[in-house]
């Protein structure tokens, strides 16, 4: 799978494809369908805006599963204090 890359933009079918994977590990650490898509929404925001820091050591679906556990896990600290 190809990925996001610094000097390249996803197409469509990558974005959907994208959507769909983080919307899931969103769903799965928050619970909540509308907060799911909230951080769906920051994570892969957060991937277009540091795409240039994937250097490919990694999958590029792992280094998106980390992005995406971590908006998770920001968005449940918020939402306790």
């Amino acid at each position: 799978m190809g990925g996001i890359t610094a000097s390249t933009a996803p197409d469509a079918t990558q974005l959907a494809d994208d959507r769909r994977f983080v919307l899931a590990i969103a769903r799965r650490i928050v619970g909540d369908a509308d907060a799911a898509k909230d951080v769906t929404q920051d994570a892969l925001l957060q991937a277009f805006r540091h795409r240039a820091s994937f250097r490919g050591d990694a999958g590029y679906r792992t280094w998106l599963y980390r992005i995406a556990t971590t908006a998770a896990l920001s968005h449940l600290r918020r939402e306790r204090s």
